[in-house]
């Protein structure tokens, strides 16, 4: 039987009483909680999301249970990416194609935002002052508004957001801001702001919102040399209760959160580096992202090999993972024809990382794609025409998209979230 069937069965023998589970979500029928979980934790999203109009016990179970713990393994769905034809700068949403094999589940619809963002279509023009997505993380999106002095926390799958005040009443430009959502290791979703301009250059004021206990707290970090924070890059990777960041001259520093007891509020913050495994030149030949539970690294000199390594703390050290004949891959007869769109070799540039497999997102001249080693063939994400300016330069940052199926409500704590219409 399969699970889709077996958790239909299981419906319908809840609803003739074969199977009990009361208004506390318990089970007192002829299933183990955990064997129940364990059953509903396996089905698609779409199926277990239908499951939950069984009754009232398997509303809470399913939400309060199996949400938490399916929502970090939830499939890739795309990428966000931030294109840019001079002098502006567009925003486009990215998803797979239905039978692509990425697992995503087309049936469950993903919301552009009505608030805090009202696009009229896909592509849309942002202006200087106005929102702006900062980052991603298991299917909650993160923005910035500059003119109204604020973040907005928005859950695309449940259309909910959360407006979120800067953390001080003036506030400096941030240039580098990380959201995080993990509920197999917190109870909590946390928000890592870095000011851009320090007074000092061997320190850095790191603000780190805890949605639950509704504040921002700040906390100093003293950098020792060759660590610079006028160096560090703007892209952050939260994993495995550390803090992930990338610098101009070859690091790789992290941030160690140290927790009291409740898992939400910081006792302190501190922080340690490694050298990368080929420096290379120019931060957009470089991507770091979450990858099966490790960090990943992906370096390209551009039109010969694209390698990834992987970061194994214990050991402090990159262990070489593969790489990508990026010549060879110029001639896959799905991307020949960009290149004589360009009139010029393919160059490549990653993009993102796939959390759940080992697929990487990739960009080269006209077209945005991605690409796992062992198949040999490209899935093409977004092609570009002749008259297409957009992806004629690689995107200023690309975000992974997801689900997300906790409600805000469940994670905001103290501090209250608004559902779209």
């Amino acid at each position: 039987m399969m699970l889709e069937d077996l958790a239909l069965a299981l419906a319908v023998g809840n609803r003739n009483h074969r199977l009990k589970i009361d208004d506390s979500g318990v089970n007192n029928g002829v299933l183990h909680d955990e064997l129940l979980i364990d059953v509903l934790c396996r089905l698609p999203a779409r199926i277990l999301m239908r499951c939950v109009c069984v009754c009232r016990g398997w509303y809470r179970l399913i939400t309060d249970v199996c949400v938490p713990r399916v929502t970090p393994s939830l499939p890739l769905l795309g990428i966000d990416v931030r294109l840019r034809r001079r002098p502006r700068i567009f925003r486009e949403k990215i998803l797979y194609p239905s039978g692509s094999g990425s697992g995503s589940d087309s049936k469950i619809r993903i919301h552009l935002p009505v608030l805090p963002i009202e696009p009229q279509c896909n592509t849309f023009f942002i202006p200087a002052a106005a929102d702006l997505l900062v980052d991603s993380c298991s299917g909650l999106e993160l923005y910035v508004h500059h003119s109204k002095h604020r973040y907005i926390l928005w859950n695309p799958t449940m259309r909910q957001y959360i407006p979120i005040p800067f953390p001080t009443v003036k506030p400096p430009a941030f240039a580098a801001v990380a959201l995080h959502l993990g509920p197999s290791e917190s109870v909590d979703i946390k928000i890592f702001a870095f000011p851009e301009l320090e007074p000092k250059a061997n320190e850095h004021n790191l603000h780190i919102h805890s949605l639950s206990a509704g504040k921002w707290g700040e906390h100093k970090v003293q950098y020792e040399h060759p660590v610079d924070a006028a160096t560090l890059l703007d892209r952050c990777t939260y994993l495995n209760g550390k803090l992930f960041r990338l610098s101009y001259n070859g690091l790789l520093v992290w941030y160690t959160l140290k927790l009291k007891k409740d898992n939400i509020n910081i006792v302190d913050v501190s922080y340690d580096y490694i050298e990368l495994p080929n420096r290379g030149v120019g931060d957009r030949r470089k991507c770091i992202g979450s990858c099966m539970g490790r960090l990943r690294y992906a370096w390209t000199n551009f039109r010969l090999k694209l390698k990834i390594w992987v970061l194994s703390l214990d050991t402090r050290e990159w262990i070489f993972r593969h790489y990508i004949n990026l010549q060879a891959l110029a001639n896959n007869s799905q991307l020949v024809a960009f290149q004589a769109m360009s009139g010029v070799p393919l160059g490549f540039l990653p993009l993102a990382f796939d959390a759940h497999s080992d697929a990487i997102i990739v960009w080269t001249q006209n077209c945005i794609f991605s690409y796992r080693r062992n198949s040999g063939n490209p899935v093409l994400l977004r092609c570009g025409k002749h008259n297409d300016a957009l992806l004629e330069e690689s995107p200023l940052r690309a975000f992974p998209l997801t689900h997300c199926l906790v409600s805000l409500a469940m994670w905001g704590g103290k501090t209250p979230s608004f559902k779209c219409k």
